[in-house]
């Protein structure tokens, strides 16, 4: 089949403006980043053929729902990057990211430093030792590095120590 130049696919323009969000989110730029990452998730969030079923088109669900979670996360790092009012974006991303997979430690680092960011450490430590916990309960590992590290940082922060 062969669609006319000016058709618009959906999943083509989500996927794109997800790449476009990660993109602009590695570079620091922030208003691009806010932008494409709000396309690509509204565009993701929505039932894909929501009448028809099948294997085919529960792959092509999975896909989308993949897009959804990146873009949740390039609006939580968005979020963070700008700071002032855009860190309860950050939280909503990042508190989406927790609920829907909560293995996945991107969410929680996304928490973790919009909270700091607005003076709440001791919360966000909460949330890494949440993370910690459900992670050695459930599968008997630690936290990545990464997030390891951002503990660290946070518990020398100014304030916490005696």
């Amino acid at each position: 089949m062969r669609l006319p130049d000016r058709i618009w696919v959906d999943v083509e323009v989500a996927a794109r403006a997800v790449h476009d969000a990660e993109s602009a989110v590695a570079l620091e730029q922030w208003p691009r980043a806010w932008i494409t990452a709000h396309a690509a998730m509204n565009i993701a969030g929505r039932s894909l053929l929501p009448r028809w079923s099948g294997s085919w088109i529960e792959e092509r669900r999975l896909d989308m729902e993949r897009t959804r979670l990146r873009a949740l996360e390039a609006l939580a790092a968005t979020g963070v990057g700008l700071g002032g009012t855009e860190l309860s974006t950050a939280k909503r991303a990042a508190r989406t990211l927790i609920d829907t997979d909560p293995y996945r430690e991107s969410g929680h680092r996304f928490m973790m430093q919009a909270l700091a960011l607005e003076g709440n450490t001791a919360d966000a430590l909460l949330v890494f030792e949440r993370l910690r916990t459900r992670l050695r309960d459930d599968l008997g590992i630690a936290p990545s590095e990464e997030t390891l590290r951002l503990q660290s940082k946070l518990l020398q922060a100014p304030g916490l120590s005696g």
